[in-house]
């Protein structure tokens, strides 16, 4: 007859953690959504959009970032650091999201550009409306419906 052995404590202290995660996971702060609930945010309609947002998170290139971006009716602009870029986006009332060509000026500059939520901005092809923090946040998803940029409302950060 097998002898029947107790949980380790190893064992114990990862399902304590595991819960611990999860029950923190289900509480709202002032993070943006991620993984797949991002998909279920509802379309932002353009009037929405028409305001300035500053990067709150890069997923894919994650570090701080002081980069704005200011959306009008069909324009968007931003920096990178350095240079300043504007260009075309359309917004669908589904959600679809494209940027066009962006163009930008050609300053030297002193440090290296920073152009990872421009990046993420050309990979978005969806974009979400997430208020539930008490925030405005713009969340972006690629083709995929992978995470790679949240903007959040100036006015609220």
């Amino acid at each position: 007859m097998r002898e029947m052995r107790r949980p380790s404590a190893v064992l114990l202290v990862v399902a304590a953690v595991m819960v611990l995660i999860s029950a923190c996971g289900s509480s709202s702060g002032t993070a943006a959504t991620t993984g797949p609930a991002g998909a279920d945010l509802p379309a932002p309609t353009s009037e929405q959009v028409q305001k300035s947002w500053t990067v709150f998170a890069l997923p894919s290139k994650p570090g701080a970032s002081e980069q704005k971006v200011t959306f009008d009716a069909s324009t968007l602009s931003t920096s990178d650091g350095c240079n300043t870029l504007t260009g075309p986006y359309t917004l669908g009332t589904d959600g679809a999201f494209k940027v066009g060509e962006l163009a930008g000026t050609q300053k030297a500059c002193d440090k290296p550009a920073d152009t990872r939520h421009i990046d993420a901005l050309k990979a978005a092809t969806k974009v979400g409306l997430d208020d539930r923090s008490g925030y405005d946040q713009l969340v972006f998803t690629d083709s995929s419906g992978a995470l790679v940029l949240v903007l959040q409302d100036v006015a609220g950060a």
